[in-house]
């Protein structure tokens, strides 16, 4: 005799629940070609050889918790009670905000402000455009955030010591 499945309470409620649950199973294990279009470049082939295998364990924080930045020497936060610097991510988007300054001397091409875990970088190189102020007034300047995680300071006014660079908006795709 087949068991005998549990009376609900609300049986309409049940019905649905199994339906959604057999339609996710149905697109599931049918492949990628059962999903409708825009869901298609969100699925990942975790068979491929150029995807890095990243334990859970060593990927850091949970979804929306903000993450303060790990300064490389000489940056840091530029306070006067302006936002701190600080990073998360939202599924495979991370997110940057804050103010960042050179603490010591004056930004040059290549300097590495901040490096970002794994789990929060992109596959490749991202150049972003970003508004940097100070004594010279308000200008642009460059960094690119690269696929090994650094944050890298390329070009902008660098005019004196204290001037400040905005990582506020920014977000790219992570390789997770």
């Amino acid at each position: 005799m087949a068991d005998k499945e549990p009376e609900s309470s609300n049986p309409n409620l049940e019905k649905t629940l199994d339906l959604e649950e057999r339609i996710f199973q149905r697109r599931l294990f049918s492949g990628v070609n059962s999903l409708p279009s825009k869901f298609k470049d969100w699925v990942v082939d975790y068979t491929a050889t150029n995807f890095p295998q990243l334990p859970l364990s060593q990927v850091r924080g949970i979804a929306g918790e903000t993450i303060p930045f790990a300064f490389s020497a000489s940056w840091g936060n530029y306070g006067a009670g302006f936002e701190s610097c600080v990073y998360w991510r939202d599924g495979f988007v991370v997110h940057l905000q804050g103010l960042v300054n050179k603490t010591i001397g004056v930004p040059t091409a290549g300097d590495v402000v901040a490096t970002l875990p794994l789990g929060y970088r992109p596959s490749s190189s991202v150049t972003f455009t970003i508004v940097s102020g100070g004594g010279g007034g308000l200008t642009v300047a460059r960094i690119d955030v690269e696929s090994d995680g650094d944050i890298v300071w390329q070009f902008g006014d660098s005019s004196g010591a204290g001037d400040y660079h905005s990582f506020s908006g920014l977000s790219f795709r992570a390789l997770i």
